[in-house]
């Protein structure tokens, strides 16, 4: 029997996804650096190389889309309490460490930054490494973790914010020799040692932001007017906003596509001003089954790329292990749900309070759509990033960009990038409503997500400028992601 033309072209597009899947996975791309790595337990496997599986062409045992060793190993770490040989298993990583010489480091930093004990550029580098390799025992006791932050405050008060100082303004290159970038080479790497071990969640110390609450409070990083950009924390910080989120990630439908069994990004409309704590209550069934809080949308890792535009990660995230979430951001950032793969709640209201303030949010969803009364109260918000959200496509851009436009023009906006997504879904022979995520998310950054244009969740394909006072722009963009004009020269191209 032959087959209809458009099942002959579904094969094909599948074919080369198939393959464009396996190019992009095999070359490392859409893979970043995964700080669970250093998480007591079994590191899982990503490659033929390293989980010993046939590396002829993959095989169907590691072929990425099937995801056979990755669960294989992943199995083998939710059993590793019964190996007894063969896993790398990491005990404890302050095993070994010496709280000392973390001291001595910060100490010795701190000294030359103030011009009390100048060193050569060789030792910066090396009482910076010394930190780094000590850096799990800052939080282990008040007065280090308390001298490191208070190094920080040393920095940009003797020096500059990074990025905004009159030597890393614009950026500047990861590796060098004798070109006196020593001291800011080591202090972007000891901030974001400092980001990792103090204000991200760690298995090891998981109630360190709620006990350390007043102390942690207000330890904001200059740095961040510049990049993801700053607001003033709110007048009334127990003020309790309610927020409704669709807890709903169901089962993809057809043949896997890229990114479909990952967690669905949620915007939530809140925004975290740097070093503000906030608070969120959420419904117990939401409670150890997967669900986070993200801060930032920033989430592109640029540890591979060869010049610092920002600090390499800027988000970080909280799992919702109790119906009361602490969350903290030195840089600030939005604030998101994370769902994870095959959560069914629907609905559910999520109270936000602390040091939280509204940015601006477009929703075009089936469960919520801003009216323009809703947009007139929200174009005069200040935190720096907003974002438009409809079933199938989610947008988040710089607020500087958008405050020139009325509510019409996002509403026709989004109502273009819908069509756009009915497109590449009927492209692709998937039925009307199989989504179970956004089918594109986008978003600009300082660099592009690859090393060329390539696919993402989200996507990062655009740059953008910032300066001391954030992302830059005029108030209405001329860029194509808000003005809608790469739609009009799509359809001018048809006709």
């Amino acid at each position: 029997m032959t087959r209809p033309f458009l099942s002959d072209i579904t094969i094909i597009v599948s074919h080369i996804q198939h393959y464009f899947e396996l190019y992009l996975f095999r070359f490392g791309y859409g893979l970043s650096y995964n700080k669970d790595f250093e998480k007591p337990g079994v590191n899982t496997c990503f490659s033929a190389e390293t989980c010993g599986c046939s590396s002829n062409d993959w095989g169907y045992d590691c072929n990425p889309s099937y995801g056979s060793c990755a669960k294989g190993c992943g199995f083998a770490n939710e059993m590793k309490d019964l190996f007894f040989h063969g896993p790398d298993v990491t005990i404890d990583p302050r095993k070994g460490l010496d709280p000392n010489k973390l001291k001595d480091a910060t100490t010795a930093i701190a000294e030359h930054i103030k011009g009390n004990n100048p060193m050569s550029g060789d030792e910066i580098k090396n009482h910076a490494r010394q930190f780094l390799e000590n850096a799990p025992l800052m939080t282990t006791t008040m007065p280090l973790m308390a001298n490191a932050l208070d190094l920080v405050d040393s920095y940009e008060t003797y020096i500059g914010p990074l990025f905004i100082n009159s030597q890393t303004k614009g950026g500047f290159n990861r590796e060098g020799h004798d070109d006196g970038m020593e001291l800011h080479r080591g202090m972007i790497a000891i901030q974001q040692a400092i980001f990792e071990n103090v204000f991200t969640f760690s298995d090891l110390y998981p109630d360190l932001i709620a006990t350390c609450n007043d102390f942690l409070r207000g330890r904001s990083w200059k740095t961040s007017s510049y990049f993801p950009g700053s607001v003033n924390p709110p007048l009334n910080p127990n003020k309790v906003h309610k927020v409704s989120i669709n807890a709903t990630n169901l089962a993809y439908w057809g043949r896997k596509v890229m990114f479909a069994d990952e967690p669905t990004r949620r915007p939530t409309g809140f925004y975290l001003a740097p070093g503000g704590i906030g608070v969120l209550t959420v419904p117990s069934n939401m409670v150890n089954k997967g669900f986070e809080v993200l801060v930032g949308a920033n989430t592109i890792d640029n540890v591979k790329k060869t010049q610092h535009r920002r600090m390499d990660r800027v988000t970080n995230s909280f799992p919702i292990k109790s119906t009361t979430i602490n969350i903290i951001n030195p840089l600030g950032g939005g604030i998101f749900i994370m769902i994870p793969y095959l959560s069914d709640l629907g609905l559910v209201d999520i109270n936000i309070s602390g040091d939280v303030v509204k940015s601006p949010f477009f929703s075009k969803t089936s469960h919520h759509k801003t009216t323009e009364e809703e947009w007139k109260e929200q174009t005069s918000l200040t935190a720096p990033w907003a974002d438009f959200e409809t079933d199938k496509f989610m947008l988040s851009v710089p607020t500087s960009w958008i405050y020139g436009y009325d509510y019409a023009h996002f509403e026709a906006l989004l109502i273009d990038y819908d069509l756009a997504m009915e497109g590449v879904r009927e492209m692709g022979g998937y039925e009307a409503g199989t989504e179970n995520k956004h089918v594109l998310y986008i978003q600009p950054d300082l660099h592009i997500k690859h090393g060329a244009y390539g696919i993402g969740y989200t996507q990062v394909n655009q740059n953008i400028q910032c300066n001391d006072d954030g992302p830059i722009g005029n108030g209405q963009s001329s860029h194509w992601m808000v003005t809608g004009k790469l739609f009009s020269l799509l359809l001018e191209k048809v006709h």
